[in-house]
């Protein structure tokens, strides 16, 4: 009877045994394979910030490619992923100079010059323009966008967008030509902390200008008789605001060809790639837009989270989907 417990003991125990080995084994397996993902995470604070989002997108996407389990054994992807993490360690800063120019901030002269013009002009018109709207509008569509612009932002290539641009495109008609680029040049101070003070300096001044643009457009079409309001109002004011939103997009889409041209992040020849996408979400947002100019006189700044929220939610999906598509197919849309 004995000799029976002492197996049964013994047999329990290996089992055991067998168990706690393979948890072991699994904890310091998964433990292990994070390491190529640490040691790529630190050659990314060793890059520029006008380049470190689009070069880890492309890091990221090649590193899962490797640890893929089709790839081969598991000690064999984590040492491929390991010297391709730490390779990109070593190189990763003299590859980001060679791209950005070798410039010290990132920008070549000319690029630099650029977004000191485009800020300059933006400056100008928010200080040569009376704001013809009440401060406390300014302040919750201000607000509004710069939430938005803080979250759910939206990469394809070189070009990126939010759901702020809803907010921007109602500023447009609420507010007037000063207002809406004053709404617009929020996006200095946006959330988006990984980009370079530079970049979020270039953004609100694009933004200022296209909204400026686009209200001043706005107001040349519209026909007054009609104001925010009255029943017909709808009706008389969307052919003016599909014109400010082609205005809106127009100026968006020149400004930035101008920057990444002059910035050698692209050629003419690649300058469509992503604009599809910046044109279709831009109009999407823009109608959005128009919905909350139209809600506004009804329950005020209460329309503007109300349309808001689903659009900031649907963006986060969508670039939730993007990014674990490029992860597995190391490619882009």
């Amino acid at each position: 009877m004995t000799v029976l417990w002492t197996a049964l003991l013994s047999s329990v125990g290996v089992l055991a045994a067998g168990v706690v080995v393979s948890a072991l084994r699994d904890e310091v397996r998964g433990r292990l394979d994070q390491l190529p993902h640490a040691l790529l995470r630190l050659a990314g604070h060793r890059l520029p910030h006008d380049v470190r989002n689009d070069l880890m997108e492309e890091w990221q996407a090649e590193l899962g490619a490797i640890l893929t389990p089709a790839t081969g054994l598991p000690i064999t992807r984590l040492v491929v992923g390991t010297r391709y993490s730490l390779g990109l360690l070593r190189t990763g800063p003299k590859v980001a100079g060679e791209l950005t120019g070798g410039t010290s901030s990132g920008l070549p002269l000319r690029a630099r010059l650029y977004v000191g013009g485009v800020v300059a002009s933006a400056a100008t018109a928010i200080g040569t323009s009376s704001i013809g709207a009440s401060w406390q509008t300014v302040a919750s569509l201000a607000a509004l966008f710069l939430v938005s612009e803080s979250f759910a932002r939206l990469n394809f290539g070189h070009i990126s967008f939010s759901p702020g641009s809803a907010a921007g495109l109602a500023s447009v008609v609420l507010l007037g030509p000063a207002g809406a680029a004053l709404v617009g040049a929020t996006a200095t101070i946006s959330g988006q902390r990984m980009f370079a003070p530079v970049k979020r300096l270039f953004n609100g001044a694009q933004f200022a200008l296209s909204g400026y643009a686009a209200s001043v457009a706005f107001r040349t079409l519209h026909n007054a008789s009609y104001p925010l309001g009255r029943p017909t109002w709808l009706e008389h004011a969307i052919g003016p605001f599909l014109g400010a939103l082609a205005i809106f997009v127009s100026v968006n889409l020149l400004l930035v060809a101008g920057i990444l041209l002059l910035s050698r992040q692209v050629t003419w020849r690649d300058l469509p790639r992503g604009s599809g996408y910046l044109i279709a979400g831009v109009l999407g947002d823009g109608m959005t837009g128009l919905l909350i100019a139209g809600l506004w006189d009804s329950i005020g700044a209460f329309s503007a989270p109300v349309v808001l929220l689903p659009l900031v939610i649907s963006h986060w999906a969508i670039a939730r989907t993007h990014r674990k598509h490029r992860t597995q197919t190391g490619g882009s849309f």
